[in-house]
Order: structure tokens, then C-alpha cells, then sequence
């Protein structure tokens, strides 16, 4: 949890208890003086939660003899709301008081694990300055796990949930009724701890890696996100699943930025995304949830059969054929995928790399260059100045040259730009990216082979196989951990 995020729900915890305050002073006010209290106690039967007490110095305790807080008070929360409830104590109240009384208690046991952290030394630089949450795992899992425990107690107790109840008195906080408000009660909670595990997951990675996504870290990214959406499909009917991506997809979300200005009606909305066959749904996320290629693949084109508007199973269709390089099937596939499908700039990058292999540079060039304007990543660029360097284009070297700069360890971004270099004739300049290449791939042949080349100030010769078309391409696409990386960034 974020610290302003935390300041926010602790200052709403003092809001409540003060209100809470002023509740029971006009109560105790309101009552008459009985010889003896009236209160009927109930002992505690279960067995202890959290102990917890307040002194007899209790705001309370201190107004009135008539109620003594201490006999309402309890160090067992079941045993504290029954005695609430037995002096008459409307329910929101009830649970305004339980809720503040709670956070009060974690705040302290996160303040405890906070202690961890070493002072803040401010003449510390680099690596020694690193001293907060992001460089400490353990302790970051712990304050994780400390929410959970935090949220299942609140739900045990009073069958709601902490974040939704908190969330109500910020008003900007609305993310989970946005996501969640049209399902029933009982698949809200289903959804939340879905995608808290899956959140959880995607964290692990991120902390993990401390900002340096490595290609195992990002094929895990996408493990988890398709993970994500087949248990998704499995706990939400086709219905369900329909409105919920009208509310949340990436495909919704492009659409409201496209019509911003039109302010459509909701109807209007519904119909320009086009209502699709259910059966052709079910087919899809029968594909999401196989195991096996073949009936992926099965499921995917019966889709695809059953409803030609459908765009998704369009796209794993061509990414299933582009991960078997046939590329000419994946063609037709890709080219299918609309430009509102929430994978539109992921099947655009693999359509330049289909077109590549097929030959036809100038239609990859306009791909890549279509998803570099969109999602600026180190490998759109390093694809695009390939396909431009098929064409001797003047601007390979300078979209070679973006793709290093994003990522300097990577060889294949070294190989490429000598790649260039040398076929301008450039051969100092080239040897020394071939080198740098090497330095980072000590068993590269190819690079090995160039750099000879170079020292010799051996010059391109036409039509010649083993120094023609080197060009390195990357497969991979990270557009979800760039959005990712975008949205904490606070970058438009």
C-alpha cells in the first residue's frame, strides 16, 4: 500500500472515530440515571482475535457514570460488536467503530515492520541510498500479506470489504464499483481476489527485477496475463464477461478516447461494439483455457467461423501460426484483427515480422512503424530500422541507434547498428559496435565474422549470402509492462 494511500485511510479512520465521538455523547446524554446499568454484557465465548485495550482514560469512560465503556469494550471483535449492538448502536456505526478500531491495530503492526528500514542517511548516494520497500522483498511480502490478513478480518467480522468501505469517502476512488458494481455480491468477491492474486504475481516480478525486465521476466508477464484472462472467462458467464469488458477492456478504452468529444448515449456505445455471437464466445474461451495447441487452435477457428466480427480469436490464430513461422497463414490472420481489439498493436508488430520473413520489407516498415508511434518500445524500433534497412533507407541507423539507447546490454542492438555502419562503408565506427556486440556475446559467429570484415575494410559486395540480410529482428512485445510502467510514471 502506497504511504498516500495509507495517510488517506488513516485520516478517514479519525474522521469515524470522532464521529463515533459524538455519537455516544449524545446518547449518554439522552439517557435517564438507572439505579444499575442496563447494559447486558456478553462474555467473551470465542477465542481472542487481537488484543487490544483502551485505557480507562477512554473519552467515554469519561463523561457519564451511567455506561462504563469498558464493560462495552472488548479484546474479542464479535464479543465488542454484540455489545455495541446491545446498547442500540445503528450498524454503520457498528462498523465504523470496528473498521477505525482495526485500522488503528495494523497501522501499528506495519509501523513495526517499517522499523526494519534503516535510517534515512540523505549524504547516501546510489545503491547505499536504496534503503525503501522496492529494496527490501521480504519486507515489502510481509506489509502484502499484512493487508491480506487485514481485509479477510474486516470481511469476517462485518461481511464487507475494508478497500470498498474506505474507498467510499475519497471521491475520487471509485476503481472497484467501476470494475465490479454490475456483478452480484458474491462474484465481486470472487473478482477482487482474482485479480489481487494475479496483481500479486505481476509484483513479485516487477520487485524482482527492480526495473530491468530480462526476456524470462517478460514471458512470465505474459504467462501471467493470459492466466489471468482464462480464469477470468471461467468465473464470469459470456454476459457477464461482455460487460465487464465494456467497462474494462482495452478495447472499451480505445474506444472512449476515440469518440472523445461525440459523448455517445449508452446505447449508442453497445452498438459500436458490435454484439457477438455467444456460442462464438464460448468457443474463444474454450481456446483461452486449453492446454494444447491443437485444441487452441480447434477452438480459436471455430470462433472465427461462428462470428467473422470477432476479432480476438483472429489474433491468436496468427500468433499461433507466426510462433510455427508460417508466416504466410499468420498473414491472413493478423490482417483480420481490428483495430479495436485490445491486442491490435501486438498483432501489428507480429504482422511486420510476418512480412519480413515473406519478403515484403516495405509492408513491415509500415507496420513497425504504425506501433513505434503508439508504443514507443526498444524492439519496435530495432524491427523497424531492420525492415528499413533492407530498403537502404536513410533512416535505419537512427531507428538502430533509439533501440540502444533503451537497452544498451543487448547485443543484437550493438550487431545492428555495426550491421549499418558497415554497409555504409564505416568500417572504424562499425567495429567497434561489432565489438561491443561481442563483449556482451563473447560466441557470436556472425559478429565475429563482421568484425573481421571491418579490420580487412572489406566492403559490402552485391549478392553476396553470407553478409546479406543480418539484420537482426526481436520477437517479443512488452506493450502490457510498457502501459504498466507508463501509468506509475504518471506520463499521458
Amino acid at each position: 500500500m502506497s504511504s498516500r494511500r495509507l495517510i488517506q485511510y488513516l485520516t478517514a479512520a479519525i474522521l469515524l472515530l470522532l464521529g463515533v465521538i459524538g455519537y455516544g455523547v449524545y446518547l449518554l446524554g439522552s439517557l435517564s440515571r438507572p439505579a444499575h446499568p442496563t447494559v447486558r454484557i456478553v462474555t467473551n465465548t470465542l477465542n481472542q482475535i487481537a488484543v487490544r485495550k483502551v485505557n480507562s482514560t477512554n473519552v467515554l469512560a469519561t463523561l457519564a457514570g451511567r455506561i462504563s465503556w469498558g464493560s462495552i469494550e472488548s479484546t474479542n471483535y464479535q464479543t465488542y460488536i454484540n455489545n455495541l449492538r446491545g446498547i442500540g448502536c445503528p450498524e454503520e456505526t457498528v462498523r465504523d467503530i470496528i473498521i477505525t478500531d482495526i485500522s488503528k491495530l495494523f497501522a501499528k503492526r506495519r509501523a513495526a515492520l517499517r522499523a526494519q528500514l534503516q535510517p534515512y542517511k540523505f549524504w547516501q548516494t546510489g545503491d547505499a541510498l536504496q534503503n525503501d520497500y522496492s529494496s527490501n522483498p521480504e519486507l515489502q511480502r510481509q506489509l502484502q500479506e499484512l493487508e491480506k490478513e487485514q481485509r479477510a478480518l474486516v470481511k469476517e467480522l462485518l461481511g464487507v470489504d475494508y478497500r470498498t468501505e474506505m474507498n467510499r469517502y475519497w471521491l475520487d476512488e471509485n476503481y472497484e464499483e467501476r470494475m465490479y458494481g454490475f456483478l452480484p455480491a458474491e462474484k465481486q468477491d470472487q473478482l477482487r481476489a482474482l485479480q489481487s492474486k494475479y496483481d500479486d504475481l505481476e509484483q513479485e516480478i516487477y520487485t524482482r527485477s527492480k526495473g530491468m525486465l530480462l526476456d524470462e521476466d517478460q514471458e512470465q508477464l505474459r504467462r501471467i496475463e493470459k492466466q489471468r484472462e482464462s480464469e477470468l472467462a471461467q468465473v464470469l458467464t459470456p454476459e457477464e464477461l461482455e460487460e465487464y469488458q465494456l467497462r474494462n477492456s482495452s478495447t472499451a478504452n480505445s474506444m472512449r478516447a476515440q469518440m472523445t468529444g461525440f459523448q455517445p448515449s449508452e446505447e449508442e456505445f453497445r452498438r459500436s461494439r458490435p454484439q457477438l455471437r455467444v456460442d462464438a464466445i464460448e468457443n474463444y474461451i474454450r481456446g483461452l483455457v486449453a492446454a494444447a495447441p491443437e485444441q487452441k487452435h480447434r477452438f480459436f477457428t471455430q470462433a472465427a467461423r461462428l462470428d467473422a466480427r470477432f476479432s480476438q480469436p483472429c489474433f491468436q490464430l496468427g500468433r499461433l501460426y507466426a510462433l510455427k513461422k508460417d508466416y504466410r497463414v499468420a498473414l491472413g490472420w493478423l490482417e483480420r484483427v481490428d483495430r479495436l481489439d485490445s491486442h491490435y498493436f501486438e498483432a501489428q508488430f507480429l504482422l511486420g515480422i510476418c512480412r519480413y520473413y515473406t519478403g515484403d520489407y516495405a509492408g513491415a516498415e509500415t507496420a513497425f512503424r504504425l506501433v513505434a508511434e503508439a508504443v514507443p518500445l526498444n524492439e519496435v524500433f530495432n524491427n523497424l530500422g531492420a525492415a528499413q534497412s533492407r530498403g537502404n533507407s536513410p533512416q535505419t541507423l537512427e531507428n538502430f541507434k533509439k533501440a540502444l539507447d533503451g537497452d544498451d546490454s543487448d547485443p543484437d542492438y550493438h550487431f545492428n547498428i555495426g550491421y549499418a555502419l558497415w554497409k555504409r562503408g564505416q568500417f572504424e565506427a562499425a567495429a567497434d559496435s561489432f565489438r561491443a556486440s561481442l563483449d556482451r556475446k563473447p560466441n557470436d559467429p556472425d559478429a565475429t565474422l563482421m568484425l573481421g570484415r571491418c579490420l580487412s575494410k572489406s566492403a559490402p559486395r552485391p549478392n553476396d549470402p553470407k553478409r546479406d540480410g543480418l539484420e537482426r529482428l526481436k520477437l517479443n512485445f512488452e506493450e502490457t509492462a510498457y502501459r504498466q510502467l507508463k501509468a506509475e510514471l504518471g506520463v499521458k
